[in-house]
């Protein structure tokens, strides 16, 4: 079944958030805290990936968990140049373990989300070091549709120089509080200008945006784990902001070409 952006009842209908499957990767060590805003550590998993995590009780409160997932997925979902990311389980052992932030968080155990580690990547804060029309366009995009923030992302040397996003923590207007229905439905139609250069109509973006469906941007919501404690109500209205937001990014590039 398909859906116009504006049929928020079809949202309202299907958010059926999940418990954590029992496959979930666990987090074996901690091989580095930072006193980042949320406190991110480096971790290595048990299938030997090296990954940064934020966990529950971060400084930035747990809904930077949920940002994180369905802002990442998204940009993935569209073919965008975004981290990898996944959610990983904190064992037990870990639970109230230091965050290392100066007010004195400290870690819960379960589900946190976590960014795969990209070697030798340098963080940049401009958007105009990409060089490549498709890809700057691509996270301009990204930027625009979730309401972008904190304005960084990492360079990566091979096997393709670019530029990926990552830490969407402060996306959604998170830098001024968490977001919840009422927030997204008022901003909805608000522009937001991206760094640099606004998304232009490369076609291969253009396809991304027309090409998503309100079923893929479910799947990506409905993952979010019971315990990170979004309402059903805020996740049903990011997913018709999500897809709202693409529709109308998507209309306005096909109207400049």
């Amino acid at each position: 079944m398909t859906t116009t952006p504006a049929d928020k009842s079809w949202w309202a209908a299907r958010i059926t958030p999940q418990p954590l499957p029992a496959e979930t990767p666990a987090v074996a060590e901690i091989l580095h805290q930072t006193s980042s805003g949320a406190a991110a550590f480096q971790a290595r998993l048990e299938d030997g990936r090296t990954v940064w995590v934020k966990t529950l009780g971060n400084p930035q409160g747990d809904q930077v968990l949920t940002t994180e997932w369905v802002c990442s997925q998204t940009g993935r979902a569209l073919g965008f140049s975004v981290a990898e990311s996944l959610i990983v389980h904190l064992p037990e052992p870990f639970h109230h373990h230091p965050l290392g932030d100066p007010r004195g968080h400290r870690m819960r155990s379960g589900p946190a989300h976590a960014t795969l580690h990209l070697p030798h990547a340098v963080e940049i804060n401009s958007l105009r070091h990409e060089k490549n029309p498709d890809t700057q366009s691509g996270l301009a995009a990204l930027w625009e549709i979730f309401l972008g923030g904190d304005e960084q992302w990492l360079a990566t040397p091979h096997p393709h120089p670019r530029l990926v996003s990552f830490d969407h923590s402060l996306w959604l207007t998170r830098g001024e509080g968490d977001w919840d229905a009422t927030l997204l439905h008022r901003l909805a139609d608000h522009f937001w200008a991206p760094p640099g250069q606004p998304a232009s109509s490369h076609q291969k973006v253009l396809q991304a945006l027309q090409a998503i469906s309100a079923e893929e941007i479910l799947a990506i919501l409905n993952q979010v784990p019971l315990q990170w404690k979004t309402s059903n109500q805020d996740l049903a209205a990011l997913g018709w902001f999500t897809s709202h937001r693409i529709h109308r990014l998507a209309r306005r590039m096909e109207a400049a070409q």
